[in-house]
């Protein structure tokens, strides 16, 4: 069954909800920590070396990694990430990014989407990623994060355009071709897409909706995952299914009709935007290693982006989450944060009701001190072959 306007403010409400606990359960944890001690910080021992000791010391109580030839590094804690979001994370580490960097990243497993903030506030992970606008809601209700750079962005030259964020698809025998279909459909009422609000899968379409003259207010968003998505479309239960690159292939060959993407929403790459972020605290004590993460992640992701390594991307992507992987998302190359592209989402934000105007700006939600353009670009041929 569609949901109605009012559940959908049930689902914002618990989202508020859940950040608001996330808070201040972060606030009980620090509170009820040892002086001196650390999220990450692990316990000590008397048989710990004294180099040990000497290491977490060097990197301000963080647990650390040592590599083969000696050299000690301090570890980021991240969520293990079950979809095509997961390349830049897999590519950093299988490839050695992130030690060229000077990190090392330890995944802590895949956790439910509402546990993505609290896991970051309570120091089990120390990294996150979302969308501006779900971080947008994480800052309004007073969660003391910032995001460093960006992981994705929208692939907007054609010759790019397996890689877009998102693509569009109606059953094959729907009278929906192109967007001004729209128009009409339903006579001109409700139409149900996968999706949650705020999330991309609810920027993007609105977003296509309003450059298209299209009423937002007619969409319904159900939640389902992408693959989901397809059978529920083949049910009827929602009129368009929304997917992400790892499922585009499957969406081909099951022979549904194709009537856009996310570049349709008439924003560029801003329509894939998606934030690395960390805890201001985590930022203030240890800078040198959001550096090195920034860095080492960044390199990654242009490693992705390099048209010869899609096939290898797509492979140690799949075989990281168990996926079918044909295509990847794509991703920022560089560590640069573009105001225009979080300000995109920040303004829906406000259309949508979710913002009063002018109630957060784009320094609210980041920190650009972590820009780095004299990166020493390593050799980006790397491979696994």
């Amino acid at each position: 069954m569609a949901l109605t306007k009012k559940t959908r403010n049930y689902i914002f409400i618990a989202i508020v909800a859940v950040v608001a606990i996330a808070v201040a359960a972060a606030v009980f944890v620090n509170l009820s920590k040892p002086a001196g001690s650390g999220a990450n910080q692990t316990a000590s021992s008397t048989d710990a070396s004294e180099d040990s000791a000497q290491a977490a010391n060097d990197f301000g109580g963080l647990e650390t990694y040592t590599l083969e030839d000696g050299t000690v590094l301090p570890v980021v804690h991240a969520w293990t990430h079950p979809g095509s979001d997961a390349s830049p994370y897999v590519i950093g580490d299988e490839l050695g990014f992130f030690h060229d960097a000077g990190v090392h990243v330890e995944f802590t497993g895949v956790i439910d989407y509402d546990q993505y903030l609290p896991s970051v506030l309570d120091g089990t992970n120390d990294v996150g990623d979302a969308h501006p606008n779900q971080l947008a809601t994480y800052i309004k209700e007073g969660a003391p994060v910032k995001a460093v750079c960006r992981m994705d962005i929208d692939a907007v030259d054609p010759a790019n355009a397996t890689h877009r964020h998102m693509r569009y698809y109606v059953r094959a025998d729907s009278p929906i071709k192109t967007w001004a279909d729209l128009a009409d459909y339903n006579n001109g009422g409700e139409i149900i897409i996968n999706g949650h609000d705020p999330s991309c899968t609810s920027f993007v379409p609105n977003t296509i909706f309003e450059k298209n003259g299209l009423d937002r207010e007619r969409i319904t968003y159900i939640y389902f995952g992408d693959a989901e998505a397809l059978q529920a479309l083949d049910l009827g239960d929602i009129d368009i299914a929304q997917v992400h690159p790892a499922y585009y292939d499957l969406a081909d060959k099951g022979g549904y009709r194709l009537i856009g993407d996310s570049v349709d929403s008439g924003v560029g790459a801003a329509s894939g935007t998606a934030l690395y972020f960390f805890t201001e605290e985590f930022i203030a004590a240890h800078p040198d290693v959001v550096q090195s993460f920034v860095n080492g992640i960044t390199l990654a992701q242009a490693w992705i982006d390099e048209p010869k390594n899609w096939e290898e991307a797509a492979r140690l992507t799949g075989e990281a989450t168990g996926l079918d992987v044909v295509y990847t998302h794509y991703f920022s190359g560089s560590t640069e944060i573009i105001d225009e592209d979080i300000q995109f989402w920040i303004d829906e934000l406000e259309r949508g009701g979710y913002l009063k105007e002018d109630e957060l700006t784009v320094d609210d939600l980041v920190t650009k001190q972590f820009y780095n353009p004299e990166i020493d670009w390593p050799d980006l041929s790397k491979s696994t072959k």
